[in-house]
């Protein structure tokens, strides 16, 4: 059985529909802090209690989708507990906080996992196929980008307190996207900018070195909406419009340039990368080093950036 805690937009949106889809999995909790909030749902049972959840043997895995500066005690105590546990990026706010869950993780033989969805949808396998085909010729340059307007002033991405900010939350995107498909460069250099009137960073800019190319990450909020990859390569150019946020409904289109101005367009199905990366949550042995190595590879680059390293 399952526990969610935290019950926002997200969950609602994308979570629950794609749980719905897995026939064995059984949501059995919803922690949240304010019960009146939600006393007229009756799909869920609503507790505050968290303690309550970890004590439960029914409960075997727990999807947290909380602030990101309270993810670090709600993954600890869940593994602590012996529950396997999925948490919506960034892990934590540090390399350090997420080492530390990451070694619990395997000293208690449990499942963590960090939502990174897009890398379960078509488009990603698409570019992971294509990079990897040598008869594209030769990568120079990646170019990626996630940027949102502004949103309500009471959004939690603008409070310094409950780990908001752009890097943590739109960076953790273009940022991740690059050394998934790369892999960790020989260097990152960044700039972070905000704004007087806002406590937290609103916008950065990352440059990957590698042996024979480089990328670059760019990420905002209160910017022009942006979500695409480019791929630049001696011949062409691969763009990938809407590269994050889809839909399970949505049909993506990648478009090759060349040289000579011929265009392709690459049709990719829809696809609900959100049930995926569930379905691989609870279907995945455990022990995943692959997992766990990932998330440690994301926060490493993460604190390098925020510490302009």
């Amino acid at each position: 059985m399952l526990a969610i805690i935290g019950f926002g937009d997200h969950v609602q949106r994308n979570i629950l529909p794609a749980l719905e889809k897995l026939q064995d999995v059984v949501v059995k909790y919803v922690v949240v802090r304010d019960l009146d909030k939600y006393k007229h749902q009756t799909t869920f049972f609503f507790i505050t209690d968290f303690s309550e959840v970890l004590a439960d043997k029914d409960i075997t895995s727990i999807y947290i989708a909380t602030p990101i500066s309270s993810h670090y005690k709600y993954v600890k105590e869940a593994l602590t507990a012996g529950k396997n546990v999925l948490c919506e990026k960034s892990l934590s706010v540090s390399f350090e906080d997420s080492e530390e869950l990451v070694n619990l993780a395997k000293k208690t033989n449990v499942k963590l996992h960090e939502v990174v969805m897009y890398q379960y949808h078509d488009q990603f396998i698409w570019l992971k196929n294509y990079l990897k085909n040598e008869c594209n010729g030769r990568l120079v340059k990646i170019y990626t980008s996630f940027q949102i307007p502004h949103l309500s002033p009471d959004n939690i991405r603008y409070s310094k307190n409950l780990g908001g900010g752009a890097l943590l939350d739109v960076g953790f995107y273009p940022l991740s996207m690059i050394i998934s498909l790369l892999g960790m460069p020989n260097m990152v250099k960044s700039i972070i900018t905000g704004q007087p009137s806002y406590s937290v960073d609103l916008s950065g800019i990352a440059i990957f070195s590698y042996k024979e190319l480089y990328a670059v990450a760019e990420w905002g909020i209160g910017r022009l909406y942006k979500s695409e990859i480019i791929l630049e390569f001696e011949d062409k150019q691969v763009t990938v419009g809407r590269a994050f946020s889809k839909p399970p409904s949505l049909q993506t289109v990648v478009t090759i340039t060349k040289n000579n101005g011929k265009r392709e367009e690459i049709l990719i199905n829809p696809c609900d990368h959100f049930y995926r990366l569930f379905s691989d949550f609870f279907n995945s042995g455990h022990g995943d080093l692959e997992h766990l190595e990932g998330i440690l590879e994301r926060a490493k680059i993460i604190d390098a950036i925020k510490n302009n390293l």
